[in-house]
């Protein structure tokens, strides 16, 4: 499994991880996201609810009071990427936009994981 983790400015990051992800490992990996959202006032929930509701195609947990970042050790800002083993062990952890060595880098960790050979990198 991969774990997406970010809070509201983290998740400006996301996409840069989510496509190459999604192109290269999604008939093989489980890919989900989580958005830390401890800051958000008790009040707005149900409307901040309501807005990750409308975007159907994508799965978001969501967590409010920022005990699952908390205990993957996230950082805030930024976006997290976690490779999981299916015990939750982190095999592999990136932290930040998107760049060809930190992709090159989680490439060879889940394709080790995964028992396939190492491939290299597209230029992209």
């Amino acid at each position: 499994m991969v774990l997406l983790v970010a809070d509201r400015v983290g998740s400006e990051q996301l996409d840069g991880w989510l496509v190459p992800l999604a192109e290269h490992y999604a008939d093989v990996l489980h890919i989900q996201g989580i958005a830390e959202l401890s800051s958000v006032p008790r009040l707005l929930r149900p409307m901040v609810r309501a807005l990750f509701r409308q975007d159907e195609a994508a799965s978001i947990l969501l967590d409010w009071t920022g005990e699952v970042a908390g205990h993957f050790d996230a950082r805030a800002d930024v976006a997290n990427v976690y490779l999981l083993a299916p015990d939750g062990e982190v095999l592999h952890r990136v932290a930040g936009a998107f760049t060809k060595p930190d992709w090159q880098a989680l490439r060879v960790a889940i394709d080790a994981s995964i028992g396939r050979p190492a491939r290299p990198v597209p230029n992209r």
